[in-house]
């Protein structure tokens, strides 16, 4: 510390904002390369002579001025660092010339990346960059701990004071209060009463606003912020002054609400939150706005926004809200956090830089003794992903955002700073107008596109443009089917004469008349001649539910049926038949959709939709096409008569194209429909983008071309987009993607393929408006997601007798009077091109663990596989919370579902992976060729609905017999979750031992991979015979796995063991003992190595084990205890004696066989499978059978040698590099010191969590382990909250089982379910309470394999400092027994948890979970947890909180 030797002349305490800094700087240390995010910098331009003498003899005065500015820090054996001031101190100033301006601002750079050695003061510095012809550049870069923001500008300003009285501190101001004065105020503050506002402020806050995720469902690019800049100018500003001044209120005020509205349109909530920065200077302290230090603070700013009121009530409102809380900004961020109780409140600031008076602040010029100052802005990092700050300087208010690089989605820097200045002019002009009407959009921004005058004129109609185009091309093909082909004339006649006797039947304008024929011509002729007649189409199909077809019969009051028993008129019309004149606004048909009440719902069209339609299509689509092929089209009509899409085949008879009707038989068969595609030399097909997934595979567009193709009905995936944008490019094809709901006629937006990356909406037809609106009913910013509204020539009418649907559905269009639209429901955001994306259902916004699904992508994967022809994946409401679930159809071929787990969980995140998956031959699809969803729900709920399914094969019947034995259960449902009977991947390994014991070669990877009893029987029955890996090739030393290496870094960890009793059954021998020993130790080679320590490898030549028989005639108890002490006081790893057994028994008994284990061969998974193989060679020579050594299937020197393999081809140091980067504020009195601290001094103690808060756990669909390190991570934060420090994502290391067979060998040969040794590994991660763990690349065993494995990762590894916490979880330690050998852990009391007292500690405080039986007797598990830690760095009343913290934590998790 730059103040040793020296005289001291105060030493004050930290504020709470300084302890967190303190905290974070610490935890930086050693990153170097870093830009440091806790600085701040101002700098300025000179021209002309400079004295730099006095310059830099002003900046030590301003120093003398100033003591707080010459602090160092120091902790030393403090409970809390104090600032220590010097009575002076060296200033750090430096003077350096460059070549050019460049070189200038590179050097100043440099400065501002060089990190601050806090325990070194002063932590500020100077900097003068001298260049040519008189032009300088002076930086002055301070530490946040002693500075901030309104203090900069105002040192600086004294500092140019001084220089230019010569050096004379007598012209400034007399010197202000000193820093410690501040924090003598904040020790006499009653956080309580600030606490209690607080309180008030935020309660009923459910959720926090959070800006980034509403604009973008990717993650913003780490790294630096970007800036940008928008000025007001100085007459505008003036205005804006004057008005708010004119309203008493301020122009921060009018920048918050600014800025609250904003959020609410960009986020849907009309109460929001975000976080300010206050000054922190309290008004009591006299003088305070001319100390220098640090004092600002960021706070949350809750707004509750009405749209009907006025915005001048809001404004007021605001500002006496944010008056009442400016006294009591003092407390940390982590206080306000745990106030509200909703975790993280917001991920945007906002700042309002309101500069003391005399400050130097950027946007002017001045000359100071000859040189002229132009000061350049402050500059400050925050540290949220969107800032917006704003501020007065040369009389323009300049709004200015700092943002990471992709945190706003679709929206610029520079277009949101405009946005917030526009809105801020607004809410002055609409000061007594409600909010609701002030707009958040920019003058160049898309505006919302309202119905353009209808190009349907009066006595237009669907039949008349028809005709007209059959008098064009009288002799061309209009329509053809399996039965020949139609003329446009033949066509035109014959719906004339079936009009006529429509007509005859007395049919009346618009009365309904249904249509119940087969596919075919004839459908089409009915179609027409029912519109020339004046009347309303009504579609059926004869094949639709006799109840259904009496519904729609019913509402839509239609006593005309025409059917295939309706006669064909074959006489011409009479001479007075003249086809009806109807208006545009007519009814030409009803379709009937399902509604929500499951009864049909009838939507009706119009003749001005359709003909609006399709001149749009005939514009966009049809006639581009026929240009190019340089011919009317070929068009298929595979669609439903009963559904609007119908109409879109169609539309090319006005036009004067072919359409050929494809056969009900033809239609739904993927196949056929492509031969049919390709013998009928069809140009153009419109259907869904599931049944294209199946004629894709079939062979559309990869063996039959088409020159046109067109999607609609359901959103298009990721990967079939891609597939269609590159049959574009291969052929001259135009391909479509076409939405539009059945009340906007066929399709109202549509998007060119192959113009667009990713799927799109893409742009509304010609007359069709467009609103994309918030909650308000107000227009959203370009980027921003809303609810699409349509209107225009394409609305239909409205919904058949249903006028209440009608009106909440076709609302008023606000914008447009006389006008109505369409609200759809369907959220999207429009791009900067114009274009649409559709995001969702506004009903339908899912999280699972709180990631973002996106099922398409899911299904993506599933179609990639070459059995699978169509895949649906959608997001299912379960009691535990929402579940993924998967449907393929594979066409009758046979595909396991472990093949597609296997395939997904290779190519997606956990949260990705679906809960179930049903392979099915075909997926059922609706009339409309849509998925039909209801059919496969019915299909979960009759599987969910159904009693304990029983097991059918012997296999099911073993697999069953072994979980309900562990789970000590009387049955077990063969189709449930293996998940949600329990069983974690570490029980997961007793199954297999289990399940060996009974003969079946059940193969630990398989416990993974299938979600049910049922499908891992169906892997067992079906698996591939590999030969036995028992024998690894090979002889010699073995290279020591990771954790070998971690263990021996530091102390002597010769003794560390694990001792089991385990309870013999009656009339067991000592012959059957030792064989049963030795046919353990033949099993594994590690129980027969000695560790060669120099090497470090496992040299298998040690002696063999023995077993030690003691005859007992005292307390069983006690001689268990003493032969405990005496093994492991004889394991010694270097001299081969790594198991030590004894047999324990009174007289005629058969006792206890005690087994002491050291580590390196018997890590806690191992023993489980040590002891359940003892216990199959006692069932094996109960039965009278001879022992036989069981092979591991892989052996330690096999996984040693694949993981040393491993270890060279992997890239994901960056990754581990990023979780230990960063702050991790220190938990306790003093970091560990594994060079010194061992395990002799623990304290332990443990933690028991009640059966009810268990149950809750392991009913969690999450993973067991995932949830314990979502808790641990929360109660950092909290414990960290409590004492004033920052509250950085925790860092955790986290201990597994380590066998990550899959990972390692994904071919699947490889299996560790038997393997001993020290298999497990560590690993560090970062878990933000938003997202919990995050994924991996990879497994969590490559960040050992990267730390011991490699020389060239390992020392970048290891020049970061270890977690605090380490957690480990060890199982369900209450499933597992059953067998013969019965651990009794009893007979363990008194002896000692940490057996070796020379083991290095390694983490500040190690939490070892696992799930019990009661310990106080009862019968439900509990969550036990072990708590080591060192009394130097945790005091018993410590560990107590942190133990209270993490029961809290837990509960919040489980909720």
């Amino acid at each position: 510390m730059s103040a040793a030797g020296a005289t001291i002349e105060d030493v004050i305490a930290l504020s709470p904002l300084q302890l967190g800094l303190y905290s974070m700087a610490a935890f930086a240390d050693g990153d170097g390369g870093r830009v440091d995010p806790y600085t701040i910098a101002m700098a300025a331009d000179i021209d002309g002579p400079l004295d730099v003498d006095l310059l830099r003899d002003c900046a030590t005065a301003m120093l003398v001025r100033h003591p707080n500015l010459r602090a160092s820090f120091y902790r030393g054996d403090l409970r809390k660092p104090v600032q220590v001031i010097p009575a002076e101190v060296r200033l750090p100033w430096r003077h350096l010339p460059a070549a050019d301006r460049d070189e200038a601002l590179r050097l100043e750079a440099e400065e501002r990346a060089t990190p601050f050695d806090l325990g070194n003061g002063p932590v500020i510095r100077f900097l003068l960059i001298e260049l040519p012809d008189a032009h300088w550049r002076l930086a002055v870069v301070a530490h946040h701990i002693v500075i901030d923001g309104w203090s900069l500008p105002l040192f600086v300003g004294e500092l140019i004071a001084t220089y230019r009285a010569g050096g004379d501190t007598a012209a400034l101001p007399p010197a202000p209060r000193p820093y410690r004065d501040y924090i003598g105020w904040l020790a006499d503050r009653d956080d309580q009463q600030s606490l209690d506002l607080w309180r008030r402020h935020l309660d009923g806050l459910s959720d926090p606003t959070l800006l980034t995720p509403a604009l973008t469902a990717e993650e913003p690019a780490p790294g630096l912020p970007g800036t940008a800049e928008v000025r007001l100018d100085p007459a505008a500003t003036r205005a804006l002054t004057e008005a708010a001044r004119s309203r008493g209120v301020t122009v921060n005020t009018l920048v918050q609400l600014a800025w609250a509205r904003l959020l609410s349109t960009c986020t849907g909530r009309s109460d929001v939150v975000f976080g300010v920065t206050v000054s922190g200077r309290p008004g009591e302290i006299a003088g305070v706005e001319t100390m220098v230090g640090l004092f600002i603070n960021t706070v949350p700013l809750r707004v509750r926004l009405d749209p009907a009121e006025t915005v001048g009530q809001q404004c007021l409102r605001l500002q006496r809200e944010a008056a009442a809380l400016r006294d009591h900004s003092h407390l940390t961020h982590a206080d306000l956090r745990r106030v509200a109780g909703i975790g993280e409140l917001f991920d945007t600031l906002l700042v309002y830089e309101n500069f003391p008076p005399g400050a130097l602040v950027g946007g002017g010029e001045f000359t100071v003794n000859g040189a002229t100052f132009k000061p350049a802005a402050l500059e400050s990092l925050a540290h949220f992903p969107v800032t917006v700050a704003a501020h007065l300087v040369a009389d323009e208010l300049t709004v200015l955002v700092e943002s990471l690089d992709g945190a706003l989605g679709m929206m610029t820097r520079a277009g949101l700073a405009r946005r917030v200045l526009e809105l801020v002019q607004r809410l002055i002009g609409c000061w007594d107008r409600p909010l609701a009407e002030v707009s958040t959009l920019i003058d160049d921004e898309t505006a919302p596109t309202g119905p353009t005058e209808s190009s349907v004129t009066e006595g237009d109609s669907v039949h008349t443009r028809f005709a007209a185009v059959a008098a064009e091309y009288p002799d061309r093909v209009a329509l053809s089917d399996a039965a020949g082909t139609l003329t446009y004339a033949e066509l035109d006649h014959a719906a004339d004469r079936a009009a006529a006797d429509l007509l005859a039947r007395g049919v009346t304008a618009e009365e309904p008349v249904a249509i119940s024929l087969s596919r075919g011509s004839r459908y089409v002729i009915a179609m027409l001649a029912v519109l020339k007649a004046g009347a309303m189409i009504v579609p059926l199909e004869p094949e639709m539910p006799a109840e259904r077809i009496a519904d729609i019969l019913a509402q839509s009051g239609a006593r005309i049926i025409i059917d295939e028993d309706w006669p064909i008129p074959a006489a011409e019309p009479p001479p007075g038949y003249r086809p009806a004149v109807v208006h545009p606004d007519r009814a030409a048909y009803a379709v009937f959709t399902s509604g929500t009440t499951g009864k049909p719902k009838g939507v009706i069209g119009t003749h001005r939709a359709l003909l609006a339609y399709a001149a749009d299509h005939a514009d966009h689509v049809l006639r581009p096409a026929a240009a190019r092929l340089d011919r009317p089209l070929t068009i298929a009509h595979a669609w439903s008569f009963t559904f609007d899409a119908a109409w879109q085949p169609l539309a090319g008879l006005l036009d004067g194209h072919r359409v050929h009707i494809v056969g009900d038989d033809i239609r739904r068969d993927a196949e056929r429909l492509v031969e049919a595609i390709e013998s009928r030399r069809i140009d153009m097909i419109d259907t869904t983008p599931s049944m294209f997934a199946q004629l894709h595979n079939a062979g559309l567009l990869t063996h039959v071309d088409l020159a046109v193709l067109a999607l609609g009905g359901e959103a298009i995936g990721v990967a079939t987009w891609r597939a269609i944008r590159q049959a574009c490019e291969r052929t001259s094809m135009a391909a479509y993607n076409c939405y539009g709901p059945t009340e906007t006629t066929v399709e109202a937006v549509v998007a060119e393929i192959d113009r667009h990356l990713r799927p799109t909406i893409g742009r509304p037809t010609t007359g069709t408006g467009i609103q994309i609106l918030d909650s308000w009913l107000r227009p959203v910013p370009d980027g921003a997601a809303g609810e699409l509204y349509l209107s225009g020539d394409q609305l239909t009418r409205g919904y058949l007798g249903r006028p209440g649907e009608t009106a909440a559905r076709y609302v008023a269009d606000p914008l447009h009077s006389g006008h109505r639209m369409y609200r759809t429901g369907d959220v999207v955001r429009r791009a900067p091109d114009g274009s649409l994306h559709y995001l969702g259902r506004s009903d339908d916004q899912t999280k699972i663990r709180g990631y973002r699904v996106e099922p398409g992508e899911v299904a993506a994967v599933l179609l990639a596989h070459p059995e699978v022809k169509t895949a649906h994946v959608v997001v299912r409401e379960h009691r535990a919370g929402p579940r993924l679930m998967a449907y393929v159809g594979t066409g009758g071929a046979e595909l396991p579902v472990t093949a597609l787990r296997r395939r997904l969980s290779d190519r997606l995140p956990r949260y990705l992976i679906p809960h179930r998956i049903q392979v099915l031959d075909d997926l059922p699809l609706t009339p409309n060729d849509k998925v039909d969803d209801r059919a496969l729900a019915a299909l979960d709920t009759a599987d969910d609905a159904a009693v304990a399914t029983a097991a059918e094969t012997p296999t099911e019947t073993v697999l069953a017999e072994v979980v309900a034995e562990l789970l000590d259960v009387p049955a077990v449902d063969v189709t449930a979750d293996l998940l949600d009977l329990g069983l974690d991947s570490i029980v997961a390994l007793s199954v297999v031992q289990a399940a060996r014991r009974r003969g079946l070669a059940l193969r630990a990877r398989l416990m993974l991979e299938c979600a049910s009893i049922r499908e891992l029987a169906a892997a067992v029955d079906d698996a591939a015979v590999h030969p036995d890996l028992g024998a690894d090739a090979g002889s010699g030393p073995i290279p020591v796995l990771p954790n070998v290496h971690w263990l021996y870094r530091h102390g002597d960890p010769r003794r560390l063991a694990q001792t089991e009793a385990i309870r013999l059954p009656a009339g067991v021998t000592g012959e059957q003992l030792r064989a049963m020993l030795a046919a353990a130790v033949a099993g594994h080679e590690v129980l027969r190595c000695r560790l060669d320590l120099t090497e470090m490898t496992l040299i298998p030549d040690a002696d063999p084990v023995t077993l030690t028989e003691v005859i007992i005639a005292g307390d069983l108890a006690a001689a268990v205890r003493q032969q405990t002490a005496d093994a492991v006081e004889s394991l010694d790893p270097q001299q081969g004696r790594l198991l030590v057994a004894a047999w324990l028994h009174a007289p005629g008994e058969s006792g206890v066989l005690v087994l002491t284990g050291h580590v390196l061969a018997l890590d806690p998974a191992s023993w489980r499978i040590l002891i359940g193989e003892l216990d199959a060679h006692w069932h094996t020579l109960a039965c009278g059978r001879a022992l036989a050594p069981v092979g591991e299937q892989t052996g330690y020197r096999r996984w040693s040698q694949l993981l040393h393999e491993r270890a060279r081809t992997l890239d994901t140091c960056e990754f581990w590099e990023t979780q230990l980067r960063g702050p991790d504020p220190v938990l306790g009195a003093r970091p560990v010191r594994p060079d010194t601290d061992r395990a002799a001094d623990l304290q332990i103690s443990v933690s028991i969590s009640d059966p009810v808060l268990t149950a809750a756990l392991l009913a969690d669909d999450r993973p067991i382990t995932e949830l314990l390190a979502a808790a641990a991570a929360r109660m950092i934060t909290a414990w960290r909250t409590r004492r004033h420090q920052s509250t950085p994502a925790p860092l955790l290391a986290l201990e597994t089982h380590g066998r990550a067979d899959a990972a390692v060998d994904p071919d699947g040969i490889t299996d560790t379910a038997d393997t001993l040794g020290l298999l497990s590994a560590i690993y560090p991660v970062r878990v933000p309470e938003d997202t919990g763990v995050p994924q991996i690349p990879g497994d969590g065993i490559d960040y050992a394999l990267l730390r011991y494995l490699r020389p060239d990762t390992a020392e970048r590894l290891a020049s970061h400092r270890d977690p605090q916490l380490m957690l480990n979880y060890l199982g369900r330690t209450e499933i597992g027994g059953g067998g013969a050998a019965m651990q009794d852990r009893s007979l363990l009391n008194g002896v000692s948890l940490v057996p070796e007292q020379n083991l290095a500690v390694y983490h500040e405080l190690t939490v070892i979970a696992a799930i019990m039986l009661d310990p106080d007797g009862g019968d439900d598990p509990v969550l036990a947890t072990q708590w080591r830690w060192l009394p130097e760095i945790f005091t018993t009343e410590d560990i107590t909180v942190l133990q209270s913290l993490w029961q809290d934590a837990l509960a919040e998790v489980a909720s």
